[in-house]
């Protein structure tokens, strides 16, 4: 399938989960082009580990973060919910690889896969 890959940093602040303006009107648009196909969104976060958070870990946050989206999309942009599906991988599968800032930025995200069947 296809995949859309938002940057974490667009759709949320640092360590939340609480979705951005931005990042809602992000969905919105993106609601408009996946129609009726089946999805599945993946959180994803860089590999440092969380400190001073809510969350106990970043699979925790990455999982949030993946149902969060799916809520969205379910909810305000009216995307089926049985086509809807969620993963979170933590920083278990980096867009690239490195342990700069710049790196760690692309290693948080949400993908959406556009599921063949």
């Amino acid at each position: 399938g296809y995949a859309f890959r938002v940057a974490g940093g667009v759709l949320f602040a640092p360590g939340q989960n609480v979705l951005s303006d931005q990042g809602k009107r992000t969905l919105t648009e993106l609601a408009a082009q996946l129609g009726n196909r089946k999805i599945r969104i993946e959180g994803h976060t860089d590999d440092q580990p969380i400190a001073r958070s809510q969350w106990r870990s970043n699979l925790h946050l990455s999982m949030e973060r993946a149902m969060t989206v799916a809520e969205f999309l379910t909810g305000s942009a009216g995307l089926r919910q049985d086509h809807v599906s969620c993963a979170g991988y933590s920083q278990y599968r980096p867009a690239v690889e490195g342990v700069d800032d710049a790196a760690r930025a692309k290693n948080r995200r949400v993908e959406i896969l556009m599921l063949d069947t």
